[in-house]
């Protein structure tokens, strides 16, 4: 390391999980996300932008903020900027940050609903997972062996810094998990083409519940349909024969998670 961070060689390594593993860092992009991160009292280990950051905006905000904190603050070539990231066009502003522990899954399950993700392979579907289940106020995900990893950048891109919002359980042995959840009272839920389109919604004084997703084209394994005590899904009133995981992921969740009339106050 630098004085201000990590070498640009390693800077564009982040892009590959086993250099972000072996370091312990990984790279957040754009100016909204790097702003989330700090108002949450994370503490980047250096925060990256080029000369277009001091142009009046968001990415300045960004860099003042970051100043006010006392982060470690780095200006690069656009050039390499564009090399870190990996995109044609990269954003102003980008931080690297730590990889928190990975923490185990909570027994009994945190908050009213935990998502539990089945060999999710596609970065984009896990990053709106991701950003949905922060919308909806979820505090633990719990992500499967063979499930993308949360740090991937496409995945960071889509969850647009809300992976900071809640609790990233990697590397779970999901049978073993929902087992547990089982045996502490949740409702474990199975999302299923022939499911049930009648959903109960998670009540605040009941059981908590624990949602199944799963891979798109596999659907959920055998082991985790078997413990499911309810498999609900999406009616289809449509021509279109399926929705992809994160879409039909968000409307799971809104039909669990949303408020009634009769809780607003």
């Amino acid at each position: 390391m630098t004085s201000t961070g990590p070498s640009l060689a390693t800077l564009r390594k982040l892009a590959m999980k086993k250099y972000r593993e072996r370091e312990r860092l990984y790279l957040l992009e754009g100016a909204a996300a790097v702003i989330d991160a700090l108002a949450q009292g994370v503490d980047p280990v250096v925060v990256l932008h080029d000369d277009r950051a001091h142009q009046p905006g968001a990415d300045a905000r960004a860099l003042a903020l970051a100043t006010e904190r006392g982060a470690a603050i780095r200006e690069v070539a656009r050039s390499d900027l564009r090399r870190i990231s990996g995109l044609t066009t990269a954003p102003p502003v980008a931080a690297v940050l730590p990889i928190p522990e990975n923490p185990s899954p909570s027994h009994p399950p945190a908050g009213p609903l935990t998502l539990a993700c089945d060999r999710i392979g596609d970065p984009g579907n896990l990053g709106a997972l991701i950003r949905a289940a922060a919308f909806y106020g979820v505090e633990e995900v719990w992500l499967g062996e063979g499930t993308v990893d949360p740090f991937n950048p496409k995945v960071l891109r889509g969850a647009m810094g809300s992976q900071l919002a809640l609790r990233l359980c990697r590397g779970v042995d999901l049978p073993a998990a929902v087992r547990r959840a089982s045996e502490t009272g949740a409702r474990v839920c199975a999302a299923e083409a022939d499911g049930d389109p009648g959903v109960r919604p998670a009540e605040r004084s009941g059981p908590p519940v624990v949602l199944l997703l799963g891979n798109e084209p596999a659907g959920l394994s055998p082991d985790l349909l078997n413990l499911a005590a309810e498999r609900v899904a999406i009616e289809r009133r449509g021509p279109v024969d399926s929705l992809n995981v994160a879409i039909a992921g968000a409307i799971l969740l809104d039909r669990f998670l949303a408020v009634r009339p009769r809780e607003r106050r």
